[in-house]
């Protein structure tokens, strides 16, 4: 990892963009004072997350943007870019080149970017944790810096070397885990002073529950005495409606007789007012119909006079028309007569086409008789011509034979002679190469046969290899899974375990109490909570869990005097409240046997709930005391005939956690059967045990088949590697054998070839000869 390149624009003495490579090795930047030096490393400490102005030699962070000068104006920004050569994966980014960007406006607002992708400032600090490049990394060290270094104190300088360790980003870690611990103890502390606040407010609230039961007891008695108030109100009401009704109906009659006199007097308003409206409708026709003929006689006149106009202008366009009319059928006389001109041309000139279209006709006939006879006559030339070229060639070729035949019989004979020879010595070379190419081929088909056998046992061997390895891959499969519950379970076991040994799920107060009884000799008459003395089949787990309530955090104690020792202590060291079951004063509460006899016998009862847990039978009198009277019953339905039955006398709990209390008030809803509770914790403890050592024993023995199958499958591979090698020897030499093959019988093929070509030459040469 290396620093490649760096990018400043903006930044202090830099206005314009610029690049500087760098290579590996050393590398040096010199110039004269003032010229920018320095800017360079600050540049690449700001890059890196610097915060401090002033360690940037500045007052305030807008003092590093170009600040202009008198040819030029300043920036609004300022930007710096590294890229960091990461092939060797120092940083933990999967990139092979990092760019890491921050760029800072007037306006303050500031933005840090990896790769061209916004992030924040957090995520430029734990990329470069632990590999001192960071801004107080031991890569950066100005002027006067390693004096800063050692006239520090130890614990400044430590955090200088814890960075070069590489181990700042885990303290760092371990700083923000102690402080997320810190929050969550402190939520603990404040939840369980809620729940010490809501123990004390129990006792209040059951008084309070008491109040509201005969609250509503009075409020439905209430709600009767109303009811029947309201009832007699309604009587009440009912007598003075109908005497109202009555009074009524008096009225009413009164009213009928005064509204038919208003009927009488309306009528005659009617008529009179009827007589008046058609007087004046009279009056006001009169006036219209005079009004109408004024207006009739003005439009009469102006019609009259709109005609006259009319009628001259009328006359004036006869006269026009008369005019024009003569001119007009002298003009129409004289393009009829042009018309019959040209129609009489038109037809003589067709006359014309139709005789010239015939003479063409017969003329392009002739034509096409006489170039068919050209044609033909001068085939007959050309045919003429070339047979006496022929004729001339042939004389000069007979000629010429003649002459060479003479001279070249002798060497005609002589060659017979060779070609017979060389025909009888390239016979006797393919007879050979028939007998080499019929052992080639023996070797051949003998190769064959064992390439068969060898791919079959092979075949075999493979088959077996991957039989053996599909069974390996299932039983490493099945052991992946075993190791997974093995894994689980056990985590499961240890948090079970911590818990149980943490006495997790009790009030503080119970729960200071029993690690107290661990190490205090005082608490010797202290036993331990119910639910850690109490065993329960899983079937019954949840009804016996609702049956017992807050019973299950109380704690059971020798004597009286014990459990007044523990609420001392619960006193001094403030812990809460506790409810303590002494063991020499507390007596069992029972169903008496008369019922106990019948209600054992009921519909869907299952037991008494003291009859269903396991403990100790020095606990019997308080176990009791809490549980003699509560009835487990399969449904909710039987639970509550149960009840109905016996007066609501005693407490029934369903195995669905519902539950009828004394009293007849239920309690039910749903309840995530999943949760883990106080008194099973041990059953499910010993069950993981169990199940652990079971998977542990599966695992061991399945490693061992493993081991014996691998065994086998290495003894397979060698053969496989055996007949392999074997394989292929005898396919080169299948090859080696299949190319000699192949090129005796292009030998006997040349061969052949040659001797046909001989033969044919000899029998030219007779023919030759013959002439």
């Amino acid at each position: 990892m290396f620093l490649k390149k760096l990018e400043i624009q903006g930044f202090k003495s830099f206005p314009e963009k610029i690049h500087l490579d760098f290579k590996k090795g050393i590398i040096g930047i010199i110039g004269p004072n003032g010229s920018g030096k320095s800017n360079i490393s600050d540049a690449i400490r700001w890059v890196l997350g610097e915060q401090n102005a002033r360690t940037l030699r500045g007052d305030k962070m807008e003092d590093i943007i170009f600040n202009g000068t008198k040819n030029r104006k300043p920036l609004g920004f300022a930007e710096v870019t590294i890229y960091i050569d990461n092939e060797d994966k120092k940083l933990p980014l999967e990139y092979n080149e990092i760019s890491i960007t921050r760029k800072v406006y007037r306006s303050g607002e500031s933005n840090y970017y990896i790769n061209g992708t916004n992030c924040r400032l957090k995520d430029i600090h734990e990329i470069f944790m632990d590999t001192g490049i960071g801004k107080e990394g031991y890569s950066l060290i100005g002027q006067g810096k390693i004096d800063t270094i050692l006239s520090n104190k130890s614990e400044d300088r430590r955090i200088l070397f814890e960075e070069a360790a590489g181990i700042i980003k885990f303290k760092n870690r371990k700083i923000q885990s102690e402080n997320k611990l810190e929050e969550i103890q402190k939520n603990l502390v404040r939840t369980n002073d809620i729940i010490s606040e809501l123990e004390i407010q129990i006792q209040p609230l059951l008084k309070e529950k008491e109040k509201a039961n005969q609250f509503l007891i009075l409020s439905k008695k209430l709600k009767e005495i109303h009811i029947n108030l309201f009832i007699k109100q309604y009587q009440n009401s009912e007598l003075n409606i109908n005497e109202l009704s009555k009074n009524i109906n008096i009225l009413d009659e009164e009213i009928d007789s005064l509204k038919k006199e208003q009927l009488n007097y309306n009528k005659q308003e009617i008529i009179l007012k009827d007589n008046i409206s058609k007087k004046e409708i009279y009056i006001e026709n009169i006036n219209n119909k005079i009004l109408n003929t004024n207006i009739n006689i003005q439009k009469n006149q102006n019609k009259i006079n709109l005609d006259n106009q009319n009628i001259s202008y009328i006359e004036k366009d006869i006269n026009n028309i008369k005019n024009n009319k003569n001119e007009n059928t002298e003009i129409i006389k004289k393009y009829l007569e042009e018309i019959n001109l040209i129609k009489v041309s038109l037809q003589s000139k067709n006359l014309k086409y139709n005789i010239k279209k015939q003479e063409l006709d017969k003329l392009y006939i002739q034509f096409e008789g006489l170039s068919t006879k050209m044609t033909k006559n001068e085939e007959k030339f050309k045919s003429i011509n070339s047979q006496i070229v022929e004729k001339i060639q042939l004389s000069s070729q007979i000629s010429n034979k003649l002459t060479t035949h003479r001279n070249s019989k002798e060497i005609l004979e002589q060659k017979l002679k060779d070609l017979k020879e060389n025909t009888k010595i390239q016979t006797s070379k393919i007879n050979e190469s028939n007998t080499k190419k019929m052992v080639f081929e023996k070797n051949l088909i003998e190769k064959n046969k064992k390439e068969e056998d060898t791919n079959s046992t092979l075949s075999k061997y493979k088959n077996d290899f991957k039989v053996l390895n599909g069974e390996i891959e299932y039983l490493n499969k099945i052991n992946t899974e075993n190791n997974k519950k093995y894994i689980e379970f056990k985590n499961k076991y240890k948090l079970l375990s911590e818990l149980e040994k943490d006495y997790e799920g009790y009030f503080n107060s119970v729960k200071s109490i029993l690690k107290e009884k661990e190490v205090n000799k005082n608490f010797s008459g202290i036993h331990s909570a119910i639910g850690e003395l109490i065993n329960v089949s899983n079937e019954y787990e949840l009804a016996i869990e609702v049956s017992l309530g807050n019973n299950i955090q109380n704690i059971i104690t020798d004597t009286e005097d014990d459990a007044k020792i523990a609420i001392s202590y619960l006193k001094n060291t403030k812990n809460g409240r506790a409810t303590f079951f002494p063991i020499s004063s507390i007596k069992s509460k029972n169903i008496p046997n008369k019922d106990k006899d019948m209600i054992l016998k009921e519909k869907g009862v299952i037991n008494i709930a003291s009859k269903l847990i396991e403990f100790d039978n020095i606990y019997i009198e308080i176990i009791s005391n809490i549980l003699g009277k509560t009835i487990i019953v399969d449904n909710i339905d039987n639970a509550l005939n149960l009840a109905k039955k016996y007066n609501y006398t005693y407490k029934i709990v369903t195995l669905d956690g519902d539950v009828i209390n004394i009293g007849g008030s239920l309690t039910g809803g749903n309840i995530n059967k999943k949760s883990t509770g106080i008194f099973s914790r041990s059953r499910e403890i010993k069950n993981l045990s169990q199940e652990i050592d079971n998977i542990n024993n599966n695992i061991n023995n399945i490693n061992s088949i493993i081991d014996k199958k691998e065994k086998i499958k290495s003894i397979l591979n060698q053969n496989i590697e055996k007949y392999n090698e074997n394989l292929n020897n005898i396919k080169f030499e299948k090859i080696k054998l299949k190319n000699d093959i192949e090129e005796i019988k292009k030998y006997i093929l040349n061969l052949e070839l040659k001797i046909n070509e001989n033969t044919g030459l000899i029998k030219e040469i007779n023919k030759n000869l013959e002439l």
